[in-house]
Formats: C-alpha cells, sequence, structure tokens
C-alpha cells in the first residue's frame, strides 16, 4: 500500500492483484524460479506505470517483496514497512517442514539468500519497520541489521467490538473443537484429523471451516464441515466453540488465532512462526512443540474438556491478551505515531 499522510490528506492504495499479472506479464522462467521475484517485477512495473508520478509525502508498503519494487521511490520518499516474515524465516520455515525435500532446501537456501541480499540494500532506505510479531523483529535485528530503534512490533488490530466472547460457564453436552484456514494440509488439518479420528471423537465435537475441496468424502462423516461461511458469520462458530485448535506446520501469525482469542477461546496450537508471541502455554491455552505427537496433542486437548474451570480461564486470558495487544486503537496509535514523527523529522530537515 502507498499513501499520503494520515487524516485529511488524500489517500491512494496500490494492492496487488490477480489482474495485474495478466497486465504487466513477466517471463515464465521468473514465474518458475521465484515467487518473489515475479511479484517483484510485477508490482514494479506497475507502480511505474500508475504512481511514480504522483507526489507521495509518506509511503506505507506491506510485504519485503514491495520494498524491494519500491526501491527508487523509497531514496526519494520516507517509507514504513509493514511485514510479517522476512527471507531469512521464509528459508527456516521450509527446512523445518516435515514436507519440505532435500532440494526444496536446497533450492529455498539459494534463493532465499539472495532475496536477502535484495532486501539488505532495499532495507537501507527503510525509515521505520513494523513487524507483526517479535518473531519478525528478531529477524530484522539480528539476520539484517536494522537499528532496534527503527523497528515497532504492531501485532495486527482487529475490531474487539466484534469479536466478544460468549459465555462459556454453561457446561454443553459435548464439547466444541474449531478449526479454521484454508490450504488445509499446510495448516495441519490431516494431523488434526488424525487426532480427532484416533483420540477424541467420542469425547468432543470437531467443526472445519475450510474452503479447500479436501474436507470432503467419508472420512469427515463424523466432522462438521463449512466451506463457505460469511466473514461477519464467523463469529457465531466462534462462539459456539470451547477449544481452537490449530496444529499449523508453516505459518507466520495467523489471524484466526487473533480472533479465537478475541472470542475468548483457549488455543491449543503449534509453536511456530510468531504464534508463540501470542498464544502462552498454560495461560491462553497450550504451545505445542513443533514434533509434538498425535498422543501429546490429545492430551492437552482432553485435559481442557475435562477440566472446564481451566478452560474458561484459559479462554478469558485470550480475551485479556486480545485487549492488550489487538485492539484497533493500539494499532491506530501506533500508526499514527510513526507517521507524526517522520511528518515532524521531513518538516525539520
Amino acid at each position: 500500500m502507498l499513501c499520503t499522510v494520515w487524516g485529511n490528506c488524500e489517500v491512494t492504495e496500490c494492492s496487488s492483484t490477480f489482474e495485474d499479472f495478466e497486465r504487466y506479464p513477466v517471463p515464465a522462467w521468473q514465474s518458475k524460479l521465484s515467487a518473489t521475484l515475479k511479484v517483484v517485477n510485477v508490482m514494479r512495473r506497475k507502480i511505474a506505470t500508475e504512481l511514480n508520478d504522483r507526489g507521495f509525502d509518506l509511503i506505507f508498503l506491506n510485504g519485503f517483496e514491495l520494498s524491494i519494487a519500491c526501491v527508487d521511490l523509497t531514496k526519494k520518499i520516507p517509507a514504513v514497512l509493514v511485514l510479517d516474515t522476512t527471507p531469512a524465516l521464509g528459508h527456516q520455515l521450509i527446512t523445518k517442514s516435515h514436507e519440505s525435500t532435500n532440494l526444496t532446501r536446497i533450492k529455498s537456501r539459494v534463493l532465499g539468500g539472495l532475496t536477502s541480499l535484495w532486501c539488505r540494500r532495499a532495507f537501507r532506505h527503510i525509515k521505520y519497520f513494523l513487524p507483526i510479531s517479535q518473531w519478525c523483529a528478531d529477524s530484522l535485528i539480528r539476520d539484517y541489521g536494522i537499528d532496534s530503534h527503527k523497528v515497532i512490533v504492531s501485532f495486527p488490530g482487529i475490531d474487539l467490538e466484534h469479536w466478544k466472547p460468549s459465555d462459556k460457564s454453561a457446561q454443553q453436552v459435548m464439547i466444541q473443537l474449531l478449526f479454521v484456514g484454508n490450504d488445509f494440509k499446510r495448516k495441519g488439518g490431516d494431523f488434526l484429523m488424525d487426532i480427532y479420528s484416533n483420540h477424541l471423537k467420542n469425547q468432543c465435537e470437531l467443526t472445519i471451516i475450510s474452503k479447500e475441496p479436501l474436507i470432503r468424502g467419508d472420512r469427515f462423516s463424523k466432522v462438521k464441515t463449512y466451506s463457505e461461511i460469511p466473514y461477519n458469520k464467523l463469529l457465531e462458530h466462534y462462539n459456539n466453540a470451547d477449544i481452537f485448535v490449530f496444529p499449523t506446520w508453516r505459518d507466520q501469525l495467523p489471524m484466526v488465532i487473533l480472533e479465537a482469542m478475541a472470542a475468548g477461546l483457549a488455543v491449543v496450537a503449534r509453536s511456530v512462526g510468531g504464534i508463540p508471541d501470542v498464544v502462552k502455554d498454560g495461560y491462553n491455552g497450550f504451545l505445542m512443540p513443533y514434533d509434538s505427537t498425535q498422543e501429546q496433542w490429545a492430551a492437552k486437548i482432553k485435559f481442557l474438556i475435562n477440566n472446564p474451570e481451566e478452560r474458561i480461564r484459559m479462554g478469558q486470558n485470550s480475551r485479556k491478551l486480545a485487549e492488550e495487544k489487538f485492539s484497533m486503537q493500539k494499532f491506530e496509535k501506533t500508526i499514527r505515531g510513526v507517521i507524526d514523527s517522520l511528518v515532524d523529522k521531513e518538516t525539520l530537515l
């Protein structure tokens, strides 16, 4: 996103769309070699064609790819970079993934290293970095040598007035587990189905919300599945649930976990990416080691099923953390502070 100063000034947004990849095609070899290279070159052409001479006062960029694509602009205009990961972290996630092959790991190391070099050059021109997790912030400082004073952790803001908890004090006939996420296999959906089928199906009910075609067939006959839920209807499913389970294999900071916390649910999630920043083991749920077994997951979930006081306590703590970290007011205050700081600095120069 690119924009002028906040407030009464004009704001211009420039988002990447599917149409852009048709309007500004890149050679086939770039698409095959690297998704990052493809995005950078498409957005570079779009920005040069549509925005380069608009006279912006301030630029907000979302994602390290745009910091590369917009380097000609950021040399001239104060820029803020919002990001959920870095190339170094992306490589770590791929290396760690149980699905990665040796070839995938080698390719990731080579391309990730080249992208990191690219980013180091682009990052020189960024005034402030707004990583959405401490996990990402640490990488900027450790892997890219960014001054810590330029790095401000800014968790995503969500509407806490909308994402309100329901009353969990009444005991339900069957405890309800909830999973929400597309890219079903990467998000750990298959793993969760095995846990449920082998260890939990007689003690609780499972609801899965995903657009993936994988959630079809006999395997899901005892599971409630939904593929087309309007966003404004999702809260009903969170409110009907008791425990949010998210065994993702590769992620940054999933919004569904933030929504579950705001809705007052105890969360059981895999320790990967920025998830440890928001799921505190024993406080608002359980943080599962990356290679934990089905039996270990089942044991934690059964604990929450059999101990309603603990389950409710953890759900209440989830809401407390959401109010502390994810409010729109806090998010807007951070953005306003960065903008005011940059505007004042540029005025003084």
